[in-house]
């Protein structure tokens, strides 16, 4: 599992919603929304990065939340007559665009990431005795 960037807590804070919008949704159904949007920001990170990231900037947390206020709303259920819904809805998609950028390397995120794997070769090779002196 990778990093969870945002805790439910976050739902409301100055990127989420209203905590009223929460009222009916359980603290269950927020840590899931919490969890699945941060494996769709890891889902962009790792074409990039390698995982886990060991810190993160705000940027990384408001889009996230963004992306998991608009999954929650879309399963409690959507309001189309209120433009609050429809703000979160454009938000979602904008979080989503901005993941991409990051993915394209358009967008530079606030991360440390943790350094990449050491390579391992399973190419042949090739081994010699000490140069003859043949050459000049």
């Amino acid at each position: 599992m990778g990093t969870q960037y945002i805790q439910p807590s976050d739902l409301v804070g100055p990127y989420g919603i209203n905590p009223t919008a929460l009222e009916n949704v359980s603290l269950d159904a927020q840590q899931a929304s919490c969890v699945s949007a941060s494996a769709t920001a890891d889902s962009y990170f790792r074409t990039r990065y390698p995982l886990p990231l060991l810190e993160f900037g705000q940027d990384v947390v408001k889009y996230v939340t963004w992306i998991a206020v608009d999954e929650l709303l879309v399963s409690r259920g959507r309001n189309p007559m209120l433009t609050g819904d429809n703000e979160i809805a454009t938000r979602g998609q904008a979080a989503i665009k901005w993941f991409e950028g990051v993915a394209k390397q358009n967008i530079n995120p606030d991360v440390t990431y943790s350094s990449p794997p050491s390579p391992t070769y399973t190419l042949p090779q090739v081994q010699s005795a000490s140069p003859r002196g043949w050459f000049p």
